[in-house]
This record gives structure tokens, C-alpha cells and sequence, in this order.
């Protein structure tokens, strides 16, 4: 359930990044998020997966075994989610993108110094 979690996390990660950067017009690829991120938040989810392991010894035999399905996905999910939004090198490079290009265009707009409103 761990691994199903980290699954989940990854594919959730993977499109909001491609969602991102297709706005911005910015290029991402997915085997470039494996290549920066994927070690990364493989480690993330495995020690929360071994965490819960170690835990699992002193949870009481009587414990629902769907209580304890649902804190593996959850630790799976969350090691890699955590891991993704703290550390990702895919997410910092597409928001360095991000950043480059609106410099330039506040530069040519003459906005630098004010901020942009967000729409209602």
C-alpha cells in the first residue's frame, strides 16, 4: 500500500508540474522529473514506508487491518509529496522559468516595482 501510495503521488506531482509549466510555456518532460526528482522522493516515501514498519511491531493485534492499509498509503503518499514540494529540482527550475519571464515582461511594461492584482 506504501508503493501504491508513493504511485499516487508521483502521477498527482508529474501533472500539476506539466500543468504549470504548459501555462507558463515553459518545457518539462517526465523523464526529466525522474532524472532530477525521482531518487529523491523514492527515498522520501521508502523511510516513511520503513517508519511505519518499525511502528507496525507495537500496533495492538486487535487493530482494524484497514486502519493500518490506509496509514501505509498515507505514509507512501505523503514521503513522496513531501519530499516533491521541499525539494524538487523540476519545480524550482520551472518556477525559476516562471520568474525569468515575468522579470522581462514587467521590465517591458515598465510594472517591475508594482505588483500585478490577481483576477476575482
Amino acid at each position: 500500500m506504501g508503493l501504491l501510495g508513493l504511485l499516487l503521488s508521483t502521477i498527482t506531482v508529474i501533472q500539476s508540474l506539466k500543468n504549470k509549466a504548459k501555462i507558463a510555456n515553459v518545457i518539462f518532460t517526465v523523464s526529466s522529473y525522474f532524472k532530477d526528482d525521482g531518487v529523491l522522493t523514492m527515498a522520501g516515501s521508502s523511510v516513511m514506508i520503513i517508519m511505519g514498519l518499525v511502528v507496525l511491531e507495537y500496533v495492538p493485534p486487535s487493530t482494524n487491518p484497514l486502519l493500518l492499509i490506509a496509514i501505509f498509503a498515507t505514509a507512501g503518499y505523503t514521503g513522496s509529496d513531501l519530499a516533491s514540494r521541499f525539494f524538487s529540482v523540476a519545480n524550482k527550475r520551472i518556477n525559476d522559468a516562471i520568474d525569468y519571464k515575468t522579470t522581462i515582461a514587467d521590465k517591458a511594461s515598465g510594472t517591475l516595482d508594482n505588483p500585478t492584482p490577481t483576477t476575482k
